[in-house]
C-alpha cells in the first residue's frame, strides 16, 4: 500500500473549512454546506443524530453488513462515512483489514463506541467527494460500502457514483448500499403533506429518493453480478419499540431540513413544525412503516469478462 494514503489520513477531528468550501450558520444556528447538493448539516447535533441512526441500522440489518465477507478481507471502504462509528467497527470486526472512510469533511463527533483515544490503528479517514470522483486507484478494495446519501446524490449522478464504487473495487470483491426514501406508505394526510414539501426542496437539488426503489437494478446496471436486493418496513411511531428511536431519528433529520426547506419552498416554519407534530400523531394511529433499501453485488472477475 502506498504511503500517500495514510499521510493524507486523518484521525476524528474538528473539521477545518477550506478555501474551497461555502459554508452557511443558519438562524438555527446549525452549520450547512451550500458547494454540495447534501442538504442536511454538517455539525455536532447530526453527527449525534448519526451515531443514534447507526444503532438503528444496525439492528435492523441485525448486524453491520450484509454482502458474504470473510476473513480474506484486507481493505474496505465507507463512502459517506459521517462520524466513522460504522467504520470504526468495521475496523474492530476484520483486524486484519485496513479501512477508509471518506467524507466532506473530517468527523466533528467522535463515535459514541469509539472514544479519541480508541479509534482502531487500522481505520483512516480521507477526505473527499464522491460526487467528483473518489481518490484511490482501480480495483483498491475487496469491499466498498456506502450508507443513507440519498439526500445528497442527484438523481442524474447515481450511475457515476455507482460506477466508482465498482472501479475501485476488486474483481470479486463486493459493493454494498444501504439507503432509504422520504415518502412511505401508511401516509395520512399531514405525512402527505411534508413529504410533498420535502420531495419539492430535494427536487430543487436534483434528488429523487424514489430511485432508491430501484437500488438492485441500479447495480445491475453497473455490471455487477449476484445482486441481492431487500426492502425493509421499519416501524416508524409510538406504536412500537424500534418505530419510537426510528420517530426520534427521523424527527431530528427532518427538523434540521426545516430552515432550509422553510426559504425555499416560502413556508412558515410555525406550519412546518404544526404539520410535523400531526404527522407523528398519524404514524401512531396507521402503524407506519418507513422503508429501507439493501442491495449488495459482486464485481465480476477477468475469468467472468473472458466468456
Amino acid at each position: 500500500m502506498s504511503p500517500w494514503f495514510f499521510k493524507r489520513s486523518s484521525r476524528n477531528k474538528a473539521a477545518t473549512p477550506s478555501a474551497k468550501e461555502s459554508l452557511r450558520a443558519g438562524t438555527s444556528g446549525r452549520r450547512f454546506r451550500e458547494d454540495v447538493p447534501y442538504a442536511l448539516p454538517k455539525d455536532l447535533e447530526e453527527g449525534q443524530r448519526l451515531n443514534f441512526q447507526h444503532y438503528i441500522i444496525r439492528y435492523v440489518l441485525r448486524g453491520n453488513y450484509a454482502a458474504p465477507l470473510d476473513s480474506s478481507v484486507k481493505t474496505i471502504l465507507d463512502v459517506g462515512s459521517g462520524t466513522g462509528i460504522w467504520g470504526h467497527e468495521i475496523a474492530q470486526a476484520f483486524p486484519q483489514a485496513r479501512v477508509y472512510g471518506l467524507d466532506l469533511e473530517p468527523p466533528q463527533t467522535i463515535s459514541l463506541a469509539a472514544p479519541a483515544q480508541a479509534v482502531p490503528d487500522n481505520y483512516h479517514f480521507i477526505q473527499g467527494n464522491v460526487l467528483k470522483g473518489l481518490p484511490f486507484p482501480d480495483h483498491m478494495f475487496d469491499y466498498v460500502h456506502q450508507r443513507l446519501l440519498f439526500l445528497g446524490v442527484p438523481q442524474q449522478s447515481w450511475p457515476a457514483v455507482i460506477r466508482e464504487l465498482v472501479r475501485v473495487t476488486q474483481p470479486g470483491g463486493w459493493v454494498e448500499i444501504y439507503e432509504a426514501d422520504i415518502l412511505f406508505p401508511d401516509a395520512g394526510p399531514a405525512t402527505r403533506e411534508l413529504n410533498s414539501w420535502t420531495r419539492q426542496f430535494m427536487g430543487m437539488r436534483g434528488i429523487d429518493t424514489t430511485q432508491m426503489r430501484q437500488l438492485g437494478d441500479l447495480l445491475r446496471q453497473q455490471g455487477l453480478l449476484n445482486v441481492t436486493a431487500r426492502t425493509f418496513e421499519v416501524p416508524l411511531g409510538n406504536w412500537d419499540r424500534l418505530g419510537q428511536l426510528l420517530e426520534k431519528d427521523y424527527l431530528s433529520g427532518i427538523r434540521a431540513l426545516k430552515e432550509p426547506a422553510c426559504a425555499a419552498l416560502h413556508l412558515s416554519p410555525q406550519k412546518y413544525e404544526q404539520i410535523l407534530l400531526i404527522a407523528s400523531k398519524e404514524w401512531a394511529q396507521t402503524h407506519a412503516r418507513y422503508r429501507h433499501y439493501l442491495a449488495y453485488g459482486q464485481t465480476p472477475t477477468a475469468e467472468f469478462l473472458q466468456l
